[in-house]
Parts: structure tokens; sequence; C-alpha cells
């Protein structure tokens, strides 16, 4: 998992079109494995992108762009405008994405489009906890799982007795 000094430094729009990353090794080389979101991925045979560290345009986003734009063709015309909404990466859901649904309410609030990491869902369970009085034990929850997990089912929920 890169830190999370890297992926703070990831604030284009085509990072919420992937999951998790995960860094992994492959012939004595380091890359970083995005795993694409849509569903079914309909480009490639490894359902994501690798970004090799040992080049010169191991910060590119252009094999991101490059992966979503055969995946799901037409999707990044909003990106590539200089749309700052993260794209619904699939296209056949009818309710859209959170973010349109602030937008449409006139919502002030904003939210990331990139997952959070453990550490940092940890502190969000914590915090959402205590303040909103809930018990910690509502991470064991069937109904609170599949809220948290739809659409993201690679996110992490720490358990009751890491929260209290």
């Amino acid at each position: 998992m890169p830190t999370a000094r890297t992926i703070q430094k990831w604030t284009s729009p085509v990072y919420s079109c992937f999951g998790n990353v995960t860094i992994k090794m492959l012939e004595g080389r380091k890359y970083q494995f995005f795993p694409c979101l849509s569903t079914p991925c309909t480009y490639g045979t490894q359902r994501g992108v690798r970004r090799y560290l040992d080049t010169g345009d191991a910060k590119s986003t252009k094999s991101l762009i490059d992966h979503i734009e055969k995946c799901r063709p037409g999707l990044l015309a909003g990106i590539i405008a200089g749309s700052t909404e993260p794209p619904n990466i699939n296209t056949g859901m009818k309710d859209g994405t959170i973010t349109a649904a602030f937008r449409r309410a006139s919502a002030k609030e904003t939210y990331s489009s990139r997952p959070y990491s453990k550490v940092e869902s940890k502190i969000q369970h914590v915090l959402w906890c205590a303040e909103d009085s809930w018990p910690y034990s509502i991470v064991a929850d069937r109904g609170f799982n599949c809220l948290m997990k739809t659409g993201r089912t690679g996110s992490y929920i720490p358990s009751v007795s890491t929260l209290s």
C-alpha cells in the first residue's frame, strides 16, 4: 500500500476509477497496481493498471486514462475537459454518485473520491461512533456492512475490538 503522503498527492479525478492501490514486484521491478472499479472491467486481462516505479513517468496518469477510455469509452470526457467531479464508473447505475446527489441538493459539503486508508478508516469510524453516540458494535452489523461496502467491496471496516 502506498503511503498516505503519496496518496494525498494523487489529486486527479481519474484515481476515483480505481480501487485500493497495492505495491507488487514482477521480475525484480516494483510497481503499483491500480485495480479497475468498473464492473465488469471490459479491457485487458489484468483488470487494472500496472505503474512501474523505476521509470521516468512513474507519476503519470496517462496509462490510467488509457485504461478507462478503453474499458468505458466516453466516461472520461468530463475529466479531460477539466471537470472536478468524480466520474460514475458504473454507467449503468441509475442513482448516480453521492457527489451528484449533494450537488442537486445544493449542499456545500464535499467528499473525497478516493477510499480511506486503513488508518483513516479506523479514525473516521471511531469519530462517527463517538460523535453520534453509536455503539461500537454497529461495525459488526450486517446492514451497516452492506451499506458501507456497496460500490466499494474492497473498503476496510475495522472490527469492534479495534474501535473500543
